[in-house]
């Protein structure tokens, strides 16, 4: 029995070993998530994403982008939209959120804010983009709310 359960352990770490150094398939995806780490709710901020697309074809992808509000269940706001990625092609996208509920792809970074030095936290954000809507891989940013 401890022969058959020291092959067992050889045998998931060849395994093991083999899956890490195997080559992944290339599949278009998110390369970047990223926003400024405080946001006012009411104010606008915008968050950047960045899909990439290494495969020699072009893909059609749907992008998914939530934000919720401390640990709440529900998203505070949800914005999904459709993209073509042509071969070995990248593309950058900006969603702006007032954290009440909207969020629309906007052409770019809205204007840097002043900093308010006399701001005190008020809660914390989290922001997740993936593609589609299933198990895939999905970026995830966090910051916090100042009044």
């Amino acid at each position: 029995m401890l022969g058959r359960v020291a092959w067992q352990a050889v045998a998931g770490a060849a395994s093991t070993i083999a899956w890490t150094l195997a080559p992944r398939r290339a599949e278009p995806g998110l390369a970047l998530l990223e926003g400024e780490p405080f946001a006012i709710a009411g104010v606008p901020a915008t968050y950047r994403m960045r899909l990439y697309n290494p495969t020699a074809g072009s893909h059609h992808l749907t992008v998914l982008v939530r934000g919720w509000r401390e640990e709440e269940p529900d998203p505070a706001f949800e914005l999904r939209w459709d993209i073509a990625l042509g071969p070995w092609a990248s593309a950058e996208r900006w969603v702006s959120s007032n954290w009440r509920g909207d969020a629309s792809l906007v052409t770019g970074p809205l204007p840097e804010r002043p900093v308010v030095w006399a701001a005190r936290p008020a809660g914390r954000w989290r922001v997740e983009a993936r593609i589609g809507g299933g198990d895939r891989d999905a970026l995830h940013i966090a910051g916090t709310f100042v009044a």
